[in-house]
């Protein structure tokens, strides 16, 4: 089996970053000609650059990397990229070599198309209302059973993390998996510009960011970017479950490999079962069956499954070597945990982040789990703008719906969600308002053997913290924490 190893990518010619940005030297850098220049690397960070390094100022909604150029130059910095012709000035007055361009973000996103285009690998760019991180990685586990294959290592998914991940692709990588995220229109349009894929993956489109889209279909349109910056001829791989990403099908360019558990899907799933681990499936594609062991639990990571072999089937792989790379997958932190409590509670941390779409999926996990007493513990989803209200009673309805047996709930939208719950027939004693603190003190009353526990809200809840406050309430439960993560 291959891994995605920590290879090093190789440096950067000075040559090569003027071509790849369009960049503009100091007089004094283009009169030092003594020596072939090459930075061993790029960085945004004067914290972790390393020696050696061009820093690249990034002036961002909060902080502006031109302040921290001092730090990056004390730090080793070879060169430094910047956007402002004063500071430019100034600093070859000082001898740094600068760059520079009109905007440097766009500029970092050009080094990493350079290098995406030097090494060529196969790329695939996955987005999606939700599951897109989870697919990535079960799509890297199906690639790097075979291929050296490169992932991000945390959730670069924007105009500065895309080509970050790009940067630091190296000759050996014959894969290369990204994930495209977005808060507006023109965003995935960007993305796709600049790590240009081979294979494009849409997992299903939901209420997500439609505070910066006006509604479900601009958030569509917004995911359908993908498919129209693609270049012709580039294969899809897309739901067929989902009515808004099937509409897409009138703007492909390229083939469609369509995924479900329907017969009109030409990668499938038959046969799903709960095994004690996780789930188990017979894929069905059109080189043959094999038989799939997942170890995480809910129907909607079967469609993140077949979504990875999809890809994995246009990589050419056999169904059982996609069957065997999918066995490798362990759910990322946050994301559909399995903890257990020392009083014999299952926990189930999915608390990374959330929109209707992925709470509806994380509520059935918990509702399917048997045992007598399901817990969901719900914070705020953010960015639904004016569905927020309406988004949050329906989270409620469904966990009524779905037999959650006490509901807690917290943050702006609480109230919502309760009114949902109450008008779906919980009584007022299941379902309760509360700070995580409360929450917490709560909950521990009620663990034991029997019970089954869900935390999940927007990455802005920070709802893990009940973990830390069932622990022990206090600093010390960080380290229980850190040591249930690795059981």
């Amino acid at each position: 089996m291959m891994n995605n190893r920590h290879l090093t990518p190789p440096a950067w010619p000075l040559e090569a970053v003027i071509r790849a940005t369009g960049g503009r030297e100091s007089e004094s850098a283009r009169n030092d000609r003594n020596q072939s220049i090459k930075f061993s690397a790029i960085s945004i960070d004067s914290r972790t650059l390393e020696p050696g390094s061009l820093y690249v100022a990034i002036r961002g909604k909060r902080l502006n990397g031109h302040a921290y150029i001092d730090a990056a130059v004390r730090s080793g910095a070879a060169g430094v990229m910047v956007m402002d012709d004063g500071v430019a000035a100034s600093l070859a007055a000082q001898g740094i070599r600068v760059i520079r361009v009109p905007d440097t973000t766009r500029a970092l996103g050009a080094l990493g198309r350079w290098r995406r285009r030097t090494y060529n690998p196969g790329l695939v760019a996955v987005t999606g209302s939700a599951g897109k991180t989870s697919t990535r990685e079960m799509i890297r586990c199906v690639l790097a059973s075979t291929f050296e294959t490169h992932v991000p290592q945390g959730n670069f998914n924007n105009a500065i993390g895309l080509p970050l991940t790009l940067l630091n692709l190296t000759p050996s990588h014959r894969w290369c998996v990204a994930e495209l995220g977005m808060n507006g229109p023109g965003e995935i349009h960007t993305l796709t510009r600049i790590c240009e894929p081979d294979i494009g993956v849409i997992t299903n489109v939901g209420a997500a960011h439609v505070a910066g889209l006006g509604s479900i279909d601009g958030v569509a349109a917004a995911k359908a970017e993908l498919m129209t910056a693609m270049e012709p001829g580039r294969p899809l791989v897309l739901n067929r479950e989902d009515r808004r990403v099937a509409a897409m099908e009138s703007l492909a360019r390229g083939p469609i490999l369509w995924f479900g558990t329907s017969d009109r899907a030409d990668i499938r799933a038959a046969e799903i079962s709960r095994t004690p681990e996780g789930l188990s499936f017979v894929l069905q594609t059109p080189a043959g069956e094999a038989g799939v062991r997942l170890n995480t639990f809910g129907r909607f990571m079967v469609l993140n499954a077949l979504a990875a072999a999809g890809v994995g089937h246009i990589a050419g792989l056999s169904p059982k070597t996609i069957a065997g790379g999918l066995a490798s997958f362990i759910p990322m932190p946050g994301r559909l945990e399995i903890w257990k409590d020392p009083s014999g509670a299952t926990l189930m941390n999915d608390a990374y982040n959330a929109n209707p779409v992925s709470m509806k999926g994380a509520i059935d996990v918990l509702t399917e789990r048997d045992a007598p007493c399901r817990i969901a513990v719900l914070g705020d989803m953010k960015e639904l703008g004016t569905l927020a209200e309406t988004c949050h009673r329906q989270i409620g309805a469904h966990c009524a719906a779905c037999g959650v047996t006490h509901l807690y709930v917290t943050g702006d939208y609480a109230g919502d969600v309760r009114e949902g719950a109450l008008a779906g027939g919980m009584t007022a004693v299941s379902v309760t308002v509360a700070s995580k603190e409360s929450i917490a003190a709560a909950l521990k009353k009620q663990l034991g053997p029997h019970t089954h526990v869900l935390l999940k809200g927007s990455r802005a809840m920070e709802m893990e913290t009940i973990l830390t406050l069932l622990a022990h309430g206090d600093a010390e439960a960080g380290a229980v924490t850190r040591e249930m993560e690795t059981t």
